[in-house]
């Protein structure tokens, strides 16, 4: 039996499987390889409108961090560090807190300074710039078949035919592909 079941082979979902695993839990993915991570542009960014999902995404980071070390940035496909959002100064100043309450390491640059730094930027003078430096652009495909290797390797049990959608709202609910059970402690 499963200790925990993880839905979506995206890059959040990998992660946490593999942090489970590493942490000794039996875990089981469900999902595919279609994941949102895949057809996104591949960036993996704190910068986020709720807490919750930016302390998830700093932990997948880490793991991420920790695969590089281990297998290289080029096996990974991580093309590049960083990211900057352009943001009218109530929107930086929500950043601000959001990012200060999961403490992540962020800068914010005022029109002048932020053309200084990236003279390519296109930013007005009642802008501000908002540059985290732990996130990651991956090449998205390559990415999501480097964390399924590196999920099998740890030992994640993966059920690709299971999933049908992920229906999102006040409730969500998750629609099987197919009968029969996964089991694990909830």
């Amino acid at each position: 039996m499963y200790e925990f079941a993880v839905v979506g082979m995206g890059i959040a979902g990998l992660s946490t499987a593999i942090r489970l695993r590493e942490y000794g839990y039996n875990v089981v993915l469900l999902g595919d390889e279609k994941s949102a991570s895949a057809s996104c542009a591949g960036i993996i960014t704190l910068q986020l409108e709720d807490v919750k999902d930016i302390l998830l995404v700093k932990e997948s980071i880490k793991v991420i961090n920790e695969l590089m070390k281990k297998y290289g940035i080029d096996e990974a496909g991580v093309t590049c560090r960083g990211f900057i959002s352009i943001e009218d100064s109530m929107e930086a100043e929500e950043s601000a807190e959001l990012l200060k309450k999961a403490d992540v390491v962020f800068k914010q640059f005022d029109a002048k300074d932020a053309s200084q730094n990236w003279p390519w930027l296109r930013i007005s003078e009642d802008e501000i710039a908002t540059y985290t430096m732990d996130d990651l652009s991956v090449e998205a495909d390559h990415f999501i078949k480097f964390l399924i290797k590196v999920a099998r390797e740890k030992g994640v049990d993966l059920e690709k035919d299971w999933v049908k959608e992920i229906v999102f709202g006040e409730k969500h609910k998750l629609l099987l592909q197919r009968t029969g059970e996964v089991e694990a402690d909830v």
